[in-house]
This record gives structure tokens, sequence and C-alpha cells, in this order.
């Protein structure tokens, strides 16, 4: 079972379990706690998903037109979003943050990013997160980040 972090009907965080939800849950307040499937919590993890929320429920679907990332350019400048709100996690790192379940994870998928060429990619993809999960790779969602 994975659960939906929200608040006034905007989805905060995403986590894969519980141990990952007590984390995120432990230094966001307020939220509601909102079960849901693991299907679901991959649709938003590959952001591939659009989502309505009512209070304490949660309703998810697969996009029908999933948005793309064009080229290698539009890639490269998301990535390197990604790659700042990670490594602001990193610097802002404390012995508390470091012992969160998906710390080192973090660390390793932006070292990963660093190296990426993307002019491996054969575009369009739908997104960076569903590529990673139809290429095999070890990829998080910002969603997740502590």
């Amino acid at each position: 079972m994975a659960y939906a972090l929200t608040h006034n009907n905007s989805l905060l965080k995403i986590a894969a379990n519980e141990t990952e939800k007590n984390e995120l849950t432990a230094i966001i307040t307020p939220h509601t706690e909102i079960n849901i499937s693991d299907s679901d919590f991959a649709l938003i993890k590959q952001n591939n998903a659009t989502w309505v929320i009512d209070g304490s429920s949660i309703t998810i679907s697969e996009q029908s037109e999933p948005g793309s990332i064009a080229d290698a350019e539009a890639l490269h400048v998301y990535l390197k979003d990604v790659r700042e709100s990670i490594n602001l996690l990193i610097t802002n790192a404390n012995a508390d943050t470091q012992s969160k379940a998906l710390y080192t994870q973090f660390v390793n998928y932006k070292n990963y990013l660093e190296t990426f060429d993307t002019s491996t990619v054969t575009y369009p993809i739908i997104s960076w997160e569903k590529y990673c999960q139809d290429n095999g790779i070890t990829y998080l969602n910002l969603l997740q980040l502590p």
C-alpha cells in the first residue's frame, strides 16, 4: 500500500510505504493521509497521472494525452531542475535528513542525472520518469523528496 499526502485538495507528497510516509508526515503539517494503490503510486511517480482530490479521497487516472519532452535540450533543462531540487536536500542535510529512508537513493539519483547523456534518448518521450521506468533506470519523483 502506498500513500498520498494532501492539503486543501492539493497533492503534497507521495510515499511508497509506511516508513516513507511516517518520515514525510513528521515534517509536513498539516496534511491528510490517503491510502492509494501501488499502481496509482506508480502512475504518479512516472508523471503519467491526473488526479482529483476531494478532502480525504483521491481519484487517480492515467493521462490520456500525456505531456512529452520533445528533444534533448528540453530534457536537459528538466533534469537540471530535478538536480537542483535534490541538491537542496543534500546541501541542507543534517543528521536527521541523512537518516531518511530515501536520502541515499536521492544522492545516487542526482549523481546518475549528472552523468546522463540526453542525446542517447529517442524523442519525444512521455516523461523522464516514464522513460526511466520503461528502461529499467532507478529513479525517484520529487514528490517523494523529504
